[in-house]
């Protein structure tokens, strides 16, 4: 039985097997048994042989320990490892070109806390409870708990409010060779390699911080900064982190991804399109856990019909997926939406179904489709697409399609005479069931005859019928072009009526940069920029941004080009709707994947809380370009919104500072005038020293006192002098606030319900040799 962890900071590594050329298993798998927890992979399903889909019964979707000698082995799909008193080996699955094993051992060598040592335990005592496995050497637990397809590392140590960092030494042994880059590390070589993904620590209220990782060449140091743990709240526990993983890596094209969640397996389903020729295109779909492992995988369609532009989505109360795609009449040559179901549970697809028909007065084009998150009574489907009359013509459609393919009436939203309504988006769900229960339908509407765009919003209830619009969220300025719509669940904050995000990408500009709009029933509450929210830079182009939910948070997750490189970085940033109808960034910018070269549809991201669940959990996937096979691939991550809601709204576009990019302060806690909390200023240089800074008024001084940065507060300004903090090897610096006694300069002051505050970290940075100053963006709250 594995013992408790009583233990007050624990932090996080991902350890994932990256497959080579070749990604085909050898024919004689190794006789082993199963252990008796594997049935969680399955989670929802009947355990029973008779009872488990086709898919489960290969064994190797299943986990399998077999006890040797030296130690415990364990085989998964990519990988065998081995966990013993001496430490731990992973043994990548490289193909069977390769002419013998690559292993990688690990072996926890030293501790360190405040810069004292933790006397470690020469030979660790194991135990084991189902797939985890705890090596205790002591002061530190070393902790693997190993899935289908990766090994989850994880440390914990006593070290809740100690005044120094805490620091930890691994030996490495490998004949592969350790490179860092921006997900961590990659131990490689001419057959393939392993990724050894990036750290975080995170405590009981929320705060998250990444872990600084050092590669010598043969040792690994992790270091968790003072600053985080000397304000340390309540249990620290595992931040899940970001599992990378590859969906697809065949051969040929795969690409324009689109995926969904269904609760009762904890499973997303991705489709995307299989390119079989220039005039055969088939939907193809991957179903992965919740961990990013593979479950399951076929073709929705694989004829020599021509499906393209795939959408997914779920019904929970029937665990019922329906993938809606584009399809060329292969007797008329005409554009048709047509949507097949798969059963989660069972892996049954249902018959093929013509959604929206063809005629030569018109065809049909870029179905969307909208799930409901219920799990009781009866509902369906929405599935919205764009009817295309001429060319100065289309119109936007949608209806409703039930769990057994029974197809409601199609319902005309808009149209008429020299208007174009195109790129029409459902929202993923219906949203919570118990105080959202709609469906948020986008599109763009262009009038011909003024040459105006418009981004149009309509509410449909979960029965199908529409509760608001079609009304103009947006009116674009003579010749402006918005394009890249996308539109989320709704949510209900503060007791409010439930409010949604939309997003479009203005065309005209002559380069991609995001705006997002919060809307609420038929208005616009707040309309913001993407990237100057953030505090990044502007240069890089941000891309195809798609939208999901957290039960009180929005994510957005795009690509943005790389500068310095070919290519393009996959971010997620959660945003938050606080009070006075403005927007707080509560988690910026986590890098979850890379495309070297150009890629091809947007990254799609569907969340639990989209299934139903009260989780900050979410799966991103996105076709990426493989330079070697100059093909596209399918890659995805799993991601933690491990922060939290925000409290606070950014505002202020300041100056990068010596770091190469520009702080970011966030804060997070109650929002009230007597209860705590917590300001987190990050993307600092490292090791400089910081106050915080506090107004009742806003404003912009550029340059103040000859510094490098934008002070972003006026009036009376109050300083947190007697708190100068360092930013330590991270660059960030926390501190718990409390509004009954905010500086000022006549004496602490005492907030008050309804009134707004602002807040703005100063610190040391330099110039090239040059001493300086800078800033952070600023943040304003205003409390409840």
């Amino acid at each position: 039985m594995l013992p408790p962890l009583p233990l007050s900071s624990v932090f996080t590594l991902l350890l994932s097997a990256l497959l080579g050329a070749t990604s085909a298993f050898p024919e004689e798998l190794e006789t082993a048994h199963v252990s008796s927890g594997v049935a969680g992979t399955f989670a929802g399903q009947a355990t029973s042989p008779s009872d488990l889909p086709v898919e489960c019964l290969d064994p190797r979707s299943m986990l399998h320990f077999t006890p040797h000698d030296d130690g415990m082995w364990v085989r998964g799909r990519s990988y065998k490892a081995r966990i013993a008193e001496s430490g731990f080996t992973y043994v990548p699955y490289l193909g069977p070109s390769a002419p013998r094993n690559f292993p990688v051992e690990f072996r926890l060598n030293a501790a360190t806390l405040a810069e004292e040592p933790l006397f470690l335990n020469d030979v660790a005592v194991v135990h084991r409870a189902g797939s985890r496995f705890v090596l205790d050497r002591g002061p530190v637990d070393v902790i693997y708990d190993m899935a289908l397809d990766s090994v989850e590392q994880s440390f914990a140590v006593e070290a809740a409010g100690a005044t120094g960092d805490l620091v930890l030494t691994l030996e490495v042994t490998s004949e592969l060779r350790g490179v860092q880059n921006q997900l961590g590390l990659r131990f490689g070589g001419e057959f393939g390699g392993i990724t050894y993904g990036s750290a975080v620590v995170l405590d009981g209220v929320g705060r998250r911080a990444d872990v600084p990782m050092h590669w010598s060449g043969s040792e690994l140091t992790l270091i968790v900064p003072a600053s985080f743990l000397r304000t340390a709240e309540g249990p620290i526990v595992v931040d899940p982190i970001i599992y990378t993983f590859t969906v697809d890596n065949s051969s040929g094209d795969q690409d324009y991804p689109d995926i969904s969640y269904d609760s009762t397996t904890d499973r997303f389903t991705v489709v995307y399109e299989d390119m079989f020729s220039g005039t055969d295109t088939d939907i193809y779909r991957t179903t992965i856990t919740s961990t990013g492992g593979f479950a399951s995988a076929g073709y929705i369609e694989s004829g020599t019909d021509e499906w393209t532009a795939p959408s997914v989505a779920n019904l929970n109360a029937t665990n019922t997926t329906l993938v809606v795609a584009q399809r060329i009449n292969p007797f008329t040559g005409l554009s048709e939406i047509v949507g097949r179901t798969l059963n989660e549970v069972t892996g049954a697809l249902g018959a093929v179904l013509v959604i929206g028909d063809a005629l030569a007065s018109y065809q049909n084009y870029r179905p969307d489709v909208g799930g409901n998150s219920s799990t009781s009574g009866i509902s369906v489907f929405l599935v919205a697409w764009e009817r295309r009359f001429s060319a100065t013509q289309s119109a936007p459609r949608y209806r409703t399609v039930a769990a057994d393919g029974t197809l409601g009436s199609i319902v005309f939203l808009d149209g008429g005479v020299n208007m174009l309504a195109e790129e029409v988006r459902v929202s993923k769900s219906t949203g919570d069931p118990s105080n959202v229960n709609l469906w948020n339908v986008a599109y763009r509407r262009e009038n011909l005859a003024t040459d105006r765009d418009e981004i149009v919003t309509v509410q449909v209830m979960a029965s199908g019928a529409v509760l608001n619009g079609p009304s103009v969220a947006y009116l674009g300025a003579v010749g402006q072009r918005l394009c890249e719509i996308d539109v989320s669940d709704g949510i209900r904050c503060m007791g409010q009526v439930p409010s949604f995000a939309v997003t479009f990408d203005d065309y005209s500009l002559g380069y991609n940069d995001a705006t997002i709009l919060l809307c609420r029933g038929t208005g616009l509450l707040r309309e913001f920029n993407l990237t100057t929210t953030e505090h990044a830079n502007i240069i890089p182009d941000q891309a195809r941004v798609q939208l999901s939910t957290t039960p009180n948070s929005f994510l957005a997750t795009y690509f943005e080009a790389v500068p310095t490189n070919f290519g393009y970085h996959v971010y997620e940033t959660s945003f938050t709707q606080v009070e006075g109808n403005t927007v707080g960034i509560s988690e910026r910018r986590s890098l979850v994947g890379i495309t070297l070269g150009a890629y091809r549809g947007a990254p799609a991201i569907a969340s639990r809380a989209s299934g139903g669940l009260d989780s900050r959990i979410s799966a991103v996937v996105w076709a990426r370009r493989d330079l070697a096979n100059l093909d596209y691939e399918i890659d995805g991550a799993i991601h933690f919104d491990s922060n939290g809601p925000a409290v606070g709204a950014q505002y202020c576009y300041g100056n990068p500072n010596s770091s190469g990019d520009r702080g970011f302060i966030a804060l997070y806690g109650s929002g009230t005038p007597t209860g705590q909390m917590t300001a987190i200023a990050s993307a600092l240089p490292p090791n400089v020293f910081g106050y915080f800074l506090t107004s009742r008024s806003t404003g912009y001084v550029a340059n103040p006192g000859g510094s490098a940065g934008v002070l972003c507060l006026g009036g009376s300004i109050g300083r947190y002098s007697n708190s100068v903090m360092s930013s330590g090897s991270f660059g960030e610096i926390s501190m718990v606030l409390n509004p009954t006694m905010l500086p000022t300069p006549t004496g602490p002051a005492a907030a008050v319900s309804g009134q707004s505050w602002s807040f703005q970290l100063w610190h040391r940075d330099s110039a090239g040799s040059t001493a300086t100053s800078n800033f952070t963006n600023a943040v304003s709250i205003q409390f409840l």
